[in-house]
């Protein structure tokens, strides 16, 4: 689903690209999560590097 740059970037945990295909036929999940981020200023690397899927509540 993600694939981190970590040696690409300067950024403590890296970079993170999200797979395109990763889940076919659900596109649009990767626009609301990147919303709900945007929206709630959650960091997306807290849910998807640390797996910290607390950030969703």
């Amino acid at each position: 689903m993600v694939y981190l740059h970590a040696e690409e970037y300067d950024e403590d945990r890296g970079q993170l690209s999200l797979l395109g295909g990763a889940l076919e036929g659900v596109p649009e999940m990767w626009d609301e999560l990147r919303g709900f981020c945007r929206d709630e200023e959650v960091d997306l690397k807290e849910i998807l590097v640390d797996l910290d899927f607390s950030r969703l509540d």
